[in-house]
């Protein structure tokens, strides 16, 4: 505000210099458009000057670096202490202390164990490759599972198109090949659990069909038409699988962050029996087990 008045003064003693000196007579009219002038722009610098003064934080929203939460430094060392963090660091030094020895406890499970010199650990996973003997294992999996899903043929509708092919099933390194790359198809090796004990589904199968894509640039690359996981419980039996049809016309849409047309299956322990739990696509639940499991007791 005083900045105005002192513009307004200076104009008023320019304009009686003006008239007393060089007896330069003015129009009221030119006098008071002088005025209003003067005025605008004495309130435009003004405003000019604000903005140009630097931004006070105020005390409340100033950054406490004695707060790892709110000043969030950096150096990994400073999770450390971390509870969850601990933990993330202490399975992923369990999980590379697994070996294949681990495995021979479940005798149950039908894998040939003696076949594997020794597992591998990427991904934060202990796995392994399967030979021709351990996939003829993993597709009888495959195609337990498989016939739960071509089962529900009957009594869900607009699904009869999924079921799993065992010739489809891809057990070669995915293309392009990285350096974690773990196989299409492979079984993750999980003797124990966080805390040590024995684990309720020591084996997880992880498998895939893929299909080839070849662009016009030479560049290849691998879709997965069929995805899914089967954990296998300590008998040897299914506990719990999950599966996943991907539909998608366009094997680029992905990459354009287009949502890709897909049906899941998952499939559980209802009981001693192996059921279909749910089915779901895109638009959203097909199918609940829950809704019919009365229809299951005797």
């Amino acid at each position: 505000m005083a900045t105005i008045i002192a513009y307004i003064l200076t104009a008023i003693i320019v304009f009686v210099i003006l008239r007393r000196v060089f007896k330069i007579v003015f129009s009221p009219v030119v006098i008071g458009a002088a005025a209003v002038t003067a005025l605008i722009v004495s309130i435009v610098i003004l405003f000019k000057k604000k903005n140009i003064q630097p931004p006070i934080d105020p005390p409340d929203l100033a950054l406490d670096v004695s707060s790892p939460a709110k000043s969030a430094p950096s150096d990994p060392s400073a999770y450390l202490t971390s509870k969850s963090y601990q933990k993330y660091v202490n399975r992923e030094k369990q999980i590379g202390s697994f070996t294949i020895d681990d495995m021979y406890q479940f005798v149950d499970i039908p894998f040939v164990w003696s076949h594997v010199m020794q597992l591998q650990h990427l991904q934060r996973k202990a796995w392994i490759q399967l030979n021709w003997n351990n996939q003829q294992v993993a597709l009888d999996y495959i195609m337990q599972v498989n016939q739960l899903i071509v089962d529900a043929h009957s009594y869900v509708r607009g699904i009869s198109k999924f079921h799993i092919i065992p010739a489809d099933i891809d057990f070669d390194f995915p293309i392009p090949l990285k350096m974690d790359s773990i196989n299409n198809t492979y079984v993750e090796c999980v003797p124990y659990t966080p805390s040590g004990n024995v684990s309720k589904h020591p084996v997880i199968i992880h498998f895939s069909s893929s299909r080839l894509i070849a662009l016009k640039n030479g560049a290849r690359f691998q879709e997965h038409p069929i995805t899914g996981e089967i954990k296998i419980l300590r008998d040897g039996n299914i506990g719990m699988a999950d599966v996943v049809f991907s539909e998608n016309n366009n094997p680029l849409s992905r990459y354009k962050k287009e949502n890709p047309h897909f049906t899941r299956f998952r499939i559980g322990l209802f009981g001693l029996a192996l059921v279909v739990k749910r089915i779901d696509n895109e638009d959203g639940n097909l199918f609940k087990f829950d809704d019919y499991k009365n229809e299951y007791l005797f």
